[in-house]
């Protein structure tokens, strides 16, 4: 018998009960008549002074690139004026970018030079869109605009990080040496929220397991109810803090969060244990599949990564009604 290898990354310590009561509740969803399972997400609707002009009106400090690109993104995806004011949509397939059938236009090095070179460029825009789908108001909890500002300033080292790890699979020691903390060296602004959509955009994959969106929204699903799934202190942390924001926490939960105030650095691996928790979800999900037509009839056809991709939006989606940052979407175009 072959020995199994060993990982740095425990992909297995979740309670089996939780994974239960979390696919009974996926399964009970995709078996509802109007389910809105791998169904196209609904487009994010943003409006573009948030992301040039701060509330007295003034421009947002960005370098002289970033505004190119962002005003780029903005001609390329503007679908009007709401209530006077223009904006934008962009699905996760804008941000993908490859999906799209968008032209490419090559520039003169002239025109190009605040944003580097045509591959870099592509990489820098596509942070860029990511950072705007994910945060519209372009404000972050906690930071404002502060952590965005840091990350655009990080943006061409940022970009060169991608293009080395973009569409690759790590293994356990790459993760460690270019991956500490899951944290880009120089690069200040980076949460696992921003960092995991990042990941999940430019297709990573850790030992195996595709990366995806773990953000606050995700959290909250995952803590709600009787599930209470705290994947490590940091970002239990931060559900609390989000929790704080918008509703009375009680007694026992805020004297849980003195105790970890000091945490400067959410555990790499909680997010580990997140990419194993929904593999496991997805695994499930075609196991009972075979037993279960309605599941199957949904499922048919889809690749895992497919699948996966779902059970997230799903946890996010449901996280976000429970109280989390709304943000404005609109459906997909029938065109």
């Amino acid at each position: 018998m072959s020995k199994k290898r060993e990982s740095k990354y425990d992909y297995e310590s979740i309670d089996s009960g939780i994974k239960d009561k979390i696919i009974t509740e996926i399964e009970a969803e995709i078996k509802k008549k109007n389910s809105n399972f791998f169904k196209e997400q609904d487009s994010i609707t943003i409006k573009e002074k948030n992301w040039k002009k701060d509330a007295k009106g003034k421009d947002i400090p960005f370098a002289a690139g970033v505004k190119t690109i962002i005003k780029e993104i903005c001609d390329a995806k503007r679908e009007g004026d709401e209530n006077g004011e223009k904006i934008i949509k962009l699905s996760r397939s804008d941000v993908f970018g490859e999906d799209n059938a968008e032209k490419k236009i090559i520039k003169a090095p002239e025109e190009s030079a605040n944003v580097g070179l045509e591959g870099e460029s592509d990489t820098k825009k596509k942070i860029i869109k990511a950072l705007m789908w994910g945060y519209p108001a372009a404000t972050m909890p906690g930071s404002g605009r502060g952590n965005i500002i840091k990350i655009t300033k990080g943006l061409k080292k940022l970009a060169a990080f991608f293009d080395e790890i973009k569409g690759k699979n790590l293994d356990g020691n790459q993760i460690k040496e270019k991956l500490p903390n899951l944290r880009v060296k120089d690069v200040g602004g980076l949460g696992i929220a921003t960092m995991s959509k990042l990941l999940y955009f430019f297709k990573v994959s850790f030992e195996g397991k595709r990366c995806l969106i773990y953000d606050s929204n995700v959290m909250r699903f995952l803590n709600h109810d009787d599930k209470k799934l705290t994947l490590c202190k940091a970002c239990y942390k931060e559900y609390c803090n989000m929790l704080k924001r918008k509703e009375n926490v009680d007694t026992e939960l805020q004297e849980q969060l003195k105790g970890w105030v000091k945490e400067s650095k959410w555990d790499d691996k909680c997010y580990f244990k997140y990419l194993g928790l929904m593999n496991d979800l997805m695994l499930q999900l075609k196991t009972d599949s075979e037993n279960d037509l309605k599941i199957k009839e949904k499922i048919q056809g889809k690749s895992d990564k497919e699948i996966e991709e779902q059970i997230e939006l799903y946890m996010f989606t449901k996280g976000e009604a429970l109280g989390g940052r709304k943000r404005k979407t609109t459906k997909p175009s029938k065109t």
